[in-house]
């Protein structure tokens, strides 16, 4: 049986590069997502080694029906991406409604520790080398704006900091991956400007979707012994400011 990897949101724009990515490199990805319309369109497309799995990840009871669904399944490696700015969070924190805070921390920061809470055990089980990748942010590091979302992403920085140690007694393996600026087709309905944000970048150009799910798969694939770290892929956006 081949080994399974989890990933949410895996079939957006950057999770669904990075399912495509897994499962060239020999693995069976179930995609978490609710977005059922991509799902059967990856499905048709991928076959029999992508599983699309229709769930919330801010509803644990949902990931835990999921959980049962799936059985003792060999997982190997687990990616939490699900997550976004809400529109809301565009107006600025003191103009937004404050219910804002609530949703984006349920979204991008609870969201992730649901998936890990509820499928741990299963990666715990799992004989060999596996591991949790988080995808954060530049926002966790940056004065870019959107103080909810980036504080959500701050603090999946925190839980890798603070898992490393616990993760590590079961041998497994926990690590995050910060994008900067990533043009997809969720992004680029988001009120940007692109071409300024490329000039922000220190080599004139920003990662793609393949570059981050590549870096992803390196993480899980074959960095055995690379635990608790934060890996930055933003084409030098941070260190241009």
């Amino acid at each position: 049986m081949k080994d399974y990897v989890i990933v949410t949101g895996g079939v957006g724009g950057i999770g669904g590069a990075i399912t495509e990515r897994f499962i060239e490199g020999g693995y069976r990805v179930v995609a978490v997502d609710t977005d059922a319309a991509h799902g059967a369109g990856f499905q048709k497309r991928l076959g029999g080694d992508f599983v699309y799995a229709n769930a919330d990840v801010t509803d644990p009871a949902a990931l835990i029906a999921l959980r049962e669904k799936l059985g003792k399944i060999p997982l190997r490696h687990i990616v939490t991406l699900a997550g976004r700015a809400l529109a809301e969070e565009w107006k600025g924190f003191a103009a937004a409604d404050v219910s804002v805070i609530g949703e984006s921390l349920a979204l991008n920061l609870a969201g992730h520790l649901n998936t890990l809470h509820v499928f741990y055990p299963l990666l715990a089980e799992t004989e060999g080398d596996k591991s949790a990748t988080l995808i954060s942010s530049i926002n966790a590091e940056g004065g870019y704006g959107l103080p909810v979302y980036s504080a959500a992403k701050a603090g999946l920085l925190g839980f890798v900091n603070a898992a490393c140690a616990e993760f590590g007694e079961q041998g497994v393996r926990i690590n995050a991956v910060s994008p900067g600026t990533v043009p997809t087709a969720a992004t680029q309905t988001e009120p940007k400007d692109f071409e300024a944000l490329k000039k922000t970048t220190s080599l004139g150009r920003f990662a793609s979707q393949g570059d981050v799910a590549e870096l992803v798969f390196f993480i899980a694939h074959c960095a055995h012994t690379v635990t608790g770290q934060n890996f930055v892929i933003d084409a030098g956006q941070l260190r241009k400011r």
